[in-house]
């Protein structure tokens, strides 16, 4: 079971478990559970693990990932540093067709320490573009200066809709071209994702007879909201695959189905 420190108090108590979402922990203090928010808690060190010399640069061994919580209209941008020595994170981000970048985050992280920060989607509209820095930043001398990490990267709502997404480091070196963007289908891989079996057709028809008969009859309300979510999964299978045109076929009605069509595409920037 894991060990933590309570910010301002020397106490050692036992972490049963972590909620990024809520931004909470649940641990056994003196006996008794109790919650406690996430700020309060120093992650200990493991010292049966010995630590890397401190004049090696170090990357790769913290974390910055994005934890979506779509249905209260946020993402959580945490940054979990595991390294031994400190290090400056800086965390930017360009929203929906912004040509300006925001900062998000720019702190002195220390061993141990996890942060986090709330962006709203009513503040910053997907799609993104996420540029995130670290540069070590240890007591000691070193025999050169610490690179800079760093990486710029997509985010959409393809990605943020399967959970947890990380946003890794590169280190860049003199002789690499800087990266160019790619296709739609590398661009919006990440760690742990399965391609799709066999590419989604070019064309699908959302009328509720071919979509899906076993609905005739079921409440309106009931039937739009399927066809909504097959339509943003057809199309987001689509994009993944790199399709630069298909065919919607949605019918007259009200226009629900077109409107709804029209707003997911201008939020996914297309």
């Amino acid at each position: 079971m894991p060990k933590a420190r309570l910010l301002h108090s020397p106490e050692i108590v036992e972490v049963l478990e972590i909620s990024a979402t809520k931004g909470t922990a649940r641990i056994v203090r003196q006996g008794f559970v109790q919650e406690v928010p996430l700020i309060e808690l120093v992650v200990e060190e493991d010292t049966a693990s010995s630590p890397p010399p401190a004049q090696t640069p170090l990357v790769g061994e913290a974390e910055v990932y994005l934890d979506p919580a779509l249905n209260e209209q946020k993402v959580w941008l945490i940054v979990q540093h595991g390294l031994t020595v400190p290090a400056f994170y800086g965390v930017y981000i360009r929203a929906g067709k912004d040509p300006l970048w925001a900062p998000l985050l720019g702190q002195l992280v220390h061993p141990g320490q996890l942060l986090r920060r709330e962006i709203p989607l009513a503040s910053y509209p997907l799609p993104w573009q996420v540029h995130i820095q670290r540069v070590l930043a240890p007591e000691s001398p070193l025999p050169i200066p610490p690179p800079l990490g760093e990486n710029t990267l997509p985010v959409r709502i393809a990605q943020l809709l399967r959970g947890r997404l990380t946003l890794p480091f590169t280190k860049p070196t003199a002789s690499s071209p800087p990266p160019q963007r790619e296709k739609a289908a590398k661009a919006t891989s990440f760690e742990g994702s399965d391609p799709a079996p066999t590419p989604p057709p070019t064309q699908i028809d959302l009328h509720v007879e071919k979509l899906a008969p076993h609905l005739l009859g079921a409440p309106s309300d009931a039937i739009f909201s399927y066809q909504k979510q097959e339509m943003a999964r057809y199309l987001l299978a689509c994009y993944t695959y790199g399709y630069e045109q298909v065919v919607v076929i949605h019918g007259i009605g009200e226009k629900r189905l077109y409107q709804a069509l029209v707003d997911f595409c201008r939020e996914q920037g297309w």
